[in-house]
């Protein structure tokens, strides 16, 4: 039982209403969130007035955006409810009673820390989401850039980081499209991962990856210098993207590949393309025609909801949507140095990371470096907001 209630039974005089007084009168514990120099309190009092407004309607429940809100509103209640807390005490921190006094003000700190922990729950509650962020379900592709062979086998390594990461994360991957070369490495690879919030993390990993070594076929001890692009797109549901049959050519042929199972004496490997848009897929995967048509439209339903997207950010000029795009193609994003063991994230002031053998496990030392990643991007885009309205 807190202080205030003890209290109560031996101090009757204290009411309420006086409480309440010193609430609105004392501005010690005032709000006062900001972001790189840039107050928050003009874009907080917007959401709670967008809050009150949806509260007004009589479906407002269903809302979409009441419910993004709502958080935010809950988090905002409980501070005011630890700043009235503390605000009560302030009679009883006066006590001539030394025991009273002591509780009091042992009572104090302990709102204070609460007060600062929600604080910081709060910045988490404002700071802006994307729709696609939620998508449990992508499709990752890696592709060998410049560089020739080096450039082939730093895709491979990346793919694998990629992979690794997912079932670290305990998400489901399935191979989609897998084109190898004799000395291990690959031209491109594709994979559908799915997994909670799978869009949100892979997104930030989207860009050109430069590598620098040295070749093991190298026997001057020269530095190269590879590149290797990676693609994340939000894989849309039946709902968002809807496909007619008859707007489809489905071509079939034999697989072809190194060796292996990519050799077929059926014709399992499947070409789809979108007649209205010209997207044109493949997939020669699987042995299985039927599963090789499944990925590929799987595969063409997220590059037509990624064409649609893209389309709708040029007509609305979205300034926000506009710089999420510009991240997604941001070139040289990341660079791999082996010779000093180290990785640096060009989006991140003065970011480096170091073992990179490690790093390539695709565990936490990715996750991590994501996690950061998100932070900044949601930062600038609330800025972004702040500064705008």
């Amino acid at each position: 039982m807190f202080l205030i209630q003890r209290v109560l039974l031996r101090k009757k005089y204290f009411t309420l209403h006086k409480w309440h007084q010193v609430f609105y009168t004392t501005s010690k514990y005032d709000l006062d969130l900001s972001i790189r120099g840039v107050s928050l309190q003009n874009y907080i009092k917007r959401l709670e007035e967008e809050y009150e407004t949806l509260l007004k309607l009589n479906n407002y429940t269903a809302n979409s955006r009441f419910h993004q809100l709502q958080p935010l509103i809950n988090t905002l209640n409980e501070r005011k409810a630890a700043v009235d807390n503390i605000q009560n005490l302030s009679e009883l921190l006066n006590e001539k009673d030394d025991e009273i006094r002591k509780l009091a003000e042992e009572e104090k700190l302990f709102f204070e820390g609460r007060i600062k922990s929600i604080d910081d729950k709060l910045l988490d509650a404002i700071l802006p989401s994307d729709k696609e962020d939620q998508c449990s379900s992508i499709v990752l592709e890696v592709n060998a850039g410049v560089g020739g062979q080096e450039a082939m086998l730093f895709a491979n390594e990346l793919f694998e980081m990629y992979c690794n990461f997912a079932e670290y994360q305990g998400w489901e991957t399935q191979i989609a499209d897998y084109s190898t070369i004799d000395m291990g490495g690959i031209r491109h690879a594709s994979a559908i991962i799915t997994g909670p919030q799978a869009f949100q993390f892979y997104k930030h990993e989207a860009g050109v990856h430069r590598v620098q070594r040295i070749p093991t076929t190298e026997k001057a001890g020269r530095i190269h210098t590879s590149t290797v692009s990676v693609v994340a797109l939000p894989q849309p549901t039946d709902i968002e993207v809807t496909i007619d049959n008859k707007d489809l050519k489905i071509e079939t042929k034999r697989a072809s590949g190194a060796g292996g199972q990519h050799v077929n004496t059926t014709e399992s490997a499947v070409r789809v393309t979108h007649l209205p848009t010209g997207l044109s897929v493949e997939c020669q995967v699987d042995r299985s025609q039927v599963k090789n048509r499944q990925i590929a439209l799987t595969k063409l339903r997220a590059l037509i909801y990624q064409r649609d997207l893209e389309d709708q950010i040029a007509r609305n000029e979205n300034m926000r949507k506009s710089q999420v795009r510009s991240n997604f193609r941001n070139e040289k994003i990341r660079t791999y140095n082996f010779p000093q063991d180290r990785i640096t994230d060009h989006r991140l002031q003065g970011c480096n990371v170091h073992n990179l053998k490690g790093f390539l496990q695709g565990n936490d030392a990715l996750g991590n470096l994501i996690k950061k990643l998100d932070q900044q991007y949601k930062i600038e885009t609330l800025l972004n907001l702040v500064n705008n309205e």
